[in-house]
Formats: C-alpha cells, structure tokens, sequence
C-alpha cells in the first residue's frame, strides 16, 4: 500500500494510527512534563483532527475510477442506457463493437433481461497519468419474462481515459469467471 494510498484512502486504519500515536504522545508528556513534550502533544491534536479531514476532503485518481465505475453500474442497473453513452468515450471498443453497436446491443440486452441489485467489489485499479484500468467483480440479479437468476457474478475490466476532471471508458472486456456463464463481452448480450 502506498503512502498516499493510506493517508488518503484509509481513514479508518488512519485514525488507528493516530489515535495510537497520540496516546504514546500523551504517555511521554505525563511521565516528562516538559514544554516539548506538551508541543507534541498539541502537534498530535491537530494531525488527529487534519489528517482525517484532508483525506475525507481529497479524492484520489483511483477513487474517482471507482466511483465512475460504480455509477455506471448503476446506470446498467436503471436501464439508463443514455447514461452509459455519456459515460463512454467516442474512440469506445467492446470486442467488435464501437461505441453505437455497443450501446444498440447495451438497449437489446436491457430490454430482454432486467438486472437488480447491481454490486461491484474486489476493485483493481491502476492509474498512470490520464490513462487508468479497474477490474473488478460484479453481481447482480437478472430477471426475464420467463426466467430468474440470482447472483450472476461475472469480472469486467474497464480501460478509461481523462477528459478535462471526468473519466471515460475507452474499453469493456468480460474475464473468464470460474463458474459463471459470462467469460465474453458476448454472453452478456444473450
């Protein structure tokens, strides 16, 4: 874990730490009580209440992947298929699709299947400079007029690249999954 990664993305193993800091802080103080001791002590105050804040504040290139890929799972989720364009870049690939076809077969899929609880987790995400990749794992529950599946779990990996503050998808491709019937782009548009 990298030292940005812990001061900005983990709050709470932060506040452990600091928490843990501050009492052996505090310890020293009680045993000395010198002047240099009770500055450390107030040092310690302050980061305990800063440090959190700036990370609760500050929103890192690998958060706003998640959150994008997270919105866009919601909007698959509420058949918002011109959400999911908005979402994707002009230059969008999906196997042999550009970026019409897919959302043309996107539309096809939502209209025949009806997907509920949409979740993500197990995210991967790796950002180097405007260009990023998240993969991750997806579940959810797919209904039909005549069938019902629940907890289809299925990996995705999503290429994006930085226009201006947002993230577009450049790329969609499905990864085989032990025991799941969606290893292609492809079995996701039956």
């Amino acid at each position: 874990m990298t030292m940005s990664r812990f001061l900005l993305e983990r709050v709470w193993l932060l506040l452990i730490v600091l928490i843990a800091v501050q009492c052996i802080l505090i310890r020293i103080w009680f045993a000395q009580r010198t002047p240099r001791s009770a500055r450390m002590v107030c040092v310690g105050f302050v980061l305990l209440v800063l440090l959190p804040l700036i990370s609760v504040l500050a929103i890192t290139p690998r958060e706003q992947i998640i959150h994008a890929c997270r919105r866009l799972a919601r909007c698959v989720d509420d058949g918002d298929v011109a959400a999911v364009g908005a979402a994707l870049a002009s230059d969008f690939t999906a196997s042999d699709l550009d970026r019409d076809a897919f959302l043309f077969r996107v539309e096809q899929s939502l209209t025949r299947h009806h997907l509920d609880a949409v979740d993500l987790s197990a995210f991967a995400v790796s950002v180097e400079r405007a260009q990023a990749v998240a993969e991750f794992h997806a579940s959810c529950s797919v209904r039909t007029t005549d069938a019902y599946r629940d907890r289809l779990v299925s990996r995705w990996r999503l290429t994006f690249r930085q226009r201006d503050r947002d993230w577009l998808v450049t790329r969609i491709e499905a990864l085989p999954t032990p025991f799941s019937p969606v290893s292609t782009l492809g079995d996701a548009f039956r």
